[in-house]
C-alpha cells in the first residue's frame, strides 16, 4: 500500500474549470435531470464512443448508458435490466465550465424532461478499471465501499473495525485522533461517525467515486480506500486508510 500525505490528494474543487471532455478517462458530471440530483460518469472513446453509468442521489442504483460524442453534440442511450429506458441528447459547453446540457426523454417521447451537469471530476483509470492502481476490479473496489457506506449506518462496528489499516489518522473537526487498534477504533465509533455525517450518509454516491490512482475517495473526501498491505498470507482486500469527518 502506498503511503499518501493530505496534500497529495486534490479533491473535486481541484480541478481547473477548463478541462474539455477528456478521451480515455472518465469524465464524470454532477447535476439534475428535472428537479431529481444525479452523478453521471463519462469514459470518452478515440473514435469518439461513449460507455458509462449514472445514478440518481436519491436511488443509489447503477444505470448502464453507451452513445457517442460528435463535434459538441452527445447523445446516449440508457439500459436497465437489459432494457432500453431512456435517451440523453445535448451538448458539451465549455465557456466558463463544462457542462452537458440537454434533454432526456423516455422510449415513448411521452416524458420529456431537462437536464443540466457540470464536470466534477476527471479519473484516468481504464475503461476496464476505474481505480487503476488498486487491487482489483471496479467492481470489487465500489462493492467495498457500498459494503462501508451500510457498515457505517447500520453502526456495524466489529466489521469497520476490522477493515481499517492501523494505525490511522482520524480527522473529526479540528482534533486529529491516533487510533492504533480495532478495540479502540470501536470505542470511538460514534465520535468518528457522528450524527451530522451518518444524516449525510445516505445521499453520498458509493460508485464513479474520485480516485488519484493511489486510492478511492468516498463521500466528500470524509474516507479514503486502499488495499489492506499484501503480507503473502491472505487475500488482498481493501480498508480505510483515512477518515476526514
Amino acid at each position: 500500500m502506498k503511503k499518501l500525505s493530505l496534500l497529495s490528494l486534490f479533491f473535486f474543487a481541484s480541478f481547473s474549470n477548463s478541462f474539455a471532455l477528456e478521451k480515455n478517462a472518465w469524465n464524470d458530471f454532477e447535476g439534475k435531470i428535472g428537479t431529481s440530483e444525479m452523478r453521471i460518469s463519462l469514459f470518452l472513446f478515440d473514435d469518439g464512443a461513449i460507455k458509462g453509468n449514472y445514478l440518481y442521489k436519491r436511488y443509489q442504483t447503477k444505470i448502464e448508458i453507451t452513445g457517442h460524442l460528435k463535434g459538441d453534440e452527445i447523445e446516449l442511450t440508457e439500459t436497465f435490466n437489459e432494457k432500453e429506458t431512456g435517451f440523453f441528447k445535448g451538448k458539451v459547453i465549455n465557456d466558463d465550465l463544462e457542462r452537458l446540457e440537454g434533454e432526456w426523454n423516455n422510449p415513448s417521447g411521452t416524458k420529456r424532461v431537462k437536464f443540466k451537469m457540470t464536470l466534477a471530476t476527471i479519473c484516468s483509470g481504464s475503461y476496464e478499471r476505474r481505480y487503476s492502481d488498486l487491487y482489483g476490479t471496479t467492481v470489487e473496489v465500489e462493492g467495498f465501499v457500498k459494503r462501508v457506506k451500510s457498515a457505517i449506518l447500520m453502526n456495524d462496528r466489529r466489521w469497520l473495525s476490522n477493515h481499517v489499516c492501523y494505525p490511522i489518522s482520524v480527522v473529526v473537526g479540528k482534533k486529529q485522533l491516533e487510533i492504533v487498534d480495532p478495540k479502540s477504533f470501536s470505542r470511538m465509533f460514534n465520535v468518528i461517525f457522528h450524527p451530522k455525517f451518518k444524516a449525510d450518509l445516505p445521499f453520498y454516491y458509493w460508485a464513479n467515486l474520485f480516485t488519484d490512482g493511489q486510492v478511492a475517495v468516498f463521500g466528500q473526501g470524509q474516507i479514503w480506500i486502499n488495499n489492506k498491505p499484501d503480507d503473502g498470507v491472505t487475500p488482498l482486500d481493501y480498508c480505510i486508510v483515512a477518515i476526514h469527518n
